[in-house]
């Protein structure tokens, strides 16, 4: 039974560690993932063991199920991934800077894009 408990408390981790790496709050994560804060923060705290319908629902925005059940990363999740914030923060830099910053954040774009 602790094995199982600490199975729990890891997955719970993983979850905030996502929930973190999508800039979510703890509501809009449960949310997303069609659950009540309450039971998303037994998930996080290693209370609960998260449903399977949670998990597949928060696929849609972006979470990384295979490293939150197992702790390995598969591959680097596609751009879309990482939230709507980080799209945001971009646009956001691109249509503030200079020419300078622009052609810099392009430059980096496309280095991005040739790995």
């Amino acid at each position: 039974m602790q094995e199982k408990i600490n199975t729990f408390v890891e997955i719970g981790l993983r979850l905030e560690i996502e929930r973190d790496r999508l800039r979510m709050k703890h509501a809009d994560f449960a949310k997303a993932g069609g659950v009540a804060t309450s039971t998303y923060s037994n998930y996080s705290s290693g209370e609960r063991e998260p449903k399977l319908s949670f998990l597949s629902a928060i696929t849609d925005i972006g979470a990384d199920v295979v490293f939150i059940v197992t702790g390995k990363r598969v591959a680097q999740p596609p751009m879309a991934h990482y939230g709507k914030s980080d799209l945001d923060t971009i646009v956001e830099a691109f249509n503030a800077g200079d020419a300078d910053g622009r052609r810099a954040l392009v430059a980096v774009a496309e280095l991005i894009k040739s790995r």
